[in-house]
């Protein structure tokens, strides 16, 4: 029964992933076209603010310190199934968003996730893998802009590491390949993944999530009985406890 039941919420994680998003594309056209064609851009020191470029996943840097390894699996597994093109549509679909430093660093704000996927990929195959992001900020020709007060006062940063406690920026780790795992954050990716609460805009939504799931569920129960946490959570993301989280769904 254990072994059932594991299998099923194993089963769970994969399932909003398998579908390829061939209508998006076809509803962007010159998007994926320019791609294809290799037009759009790779990242350079005069990039500019909203534009779409395309940047190696070795180059950037991470502002977080952990991500959920069961997501990145399910993630890498179904992203390895596509086709290429099939592939490079749902890169332009995912975007993710950069800001260039003044310290000449780029610092990946959202992506991480399909980043780490990317990354490891890049690592099994020796071939260079690439992330299309939206850059939100390039402060590169400024001078005596503190990197570390920005990124924290525009929260495009997520200071906890993989067992929710708070860190310093100095100790952020260098390389997507350097995340820690955070299993209460792939937990809530399951649960907005199975409409437990809607997708949000609020920077880190998920991890606000997961800290909020990791006051409610030991441990110990997501790591030896997960459907049953599966089940706790799906049921607590609709209790009023969770009402003041982005994306409640009462």
């Amino acid at each position: 029964m254990r072994l059932a039941r594991l299998a099923l919420f194993l089963s769970l994680l994969v399932f909003q992933f398998s579908i390829t998003p061939v209508a998006w594309a076809n509803q962007c056209p010159d998007i994926l076209g320019s791609a294809m064609q290799g037009d759009i851009p790779e990242l350079s020191p005069d990039a500019q603010v909203g534009k779409l470029y395309r940047v190696r996943i070795s180059w950037v840097r991470p502002t977080q310190f952990a991500v959920g390894y069961k997501e990145i699996s399910s993630r890498k597994k179904l992203f390895e199934k596509k086709t290429k093109k099939e592939q490079l549509e749902y890169l332009l679909k995912k975007t993710g968003s950069v800001v260039i430093g003044s310290d000449g660093y780029v610092w990946l704000i959202d992506g991480h996730h399909l980043g780490s996927v990317l990354s490891r990929i890049e690592e099994e195959t020796g071939k260079a893998r690439y992330l299309y992001v939206r850059v939100l900020g390039n402060y590169l020709a400024e001078e005596n802009v503190d990197m570390e007060k920005l990124l924290v006062q525009k929260s495009w940063c997520y200071l906890k590491d993989g067992n929710g406690k708070r860190r310093n920026f100095a100790e952020l780790p260098e390389t997507l390949q350097d995340l820690q795992n955070d299993s209460y954050r792939s937990l809530a990716w399951l649960v907005k993944e199975n409409g437990g609460f809607h997708e949000s805009s609020v920077p880190f939504a998920e991890f606000q999530w997961a800290d909020f799931f990791r006051d409610h569920i030991k441990q110990s129960q997501l790591k030896d009985k997960p459907w049953k946490a599966f089940k706790k959570a799906m049921n607590l993301a609709r209790s009023l406890d969770a009402k003041t989280l982005p994306g409640y769904k009462p």
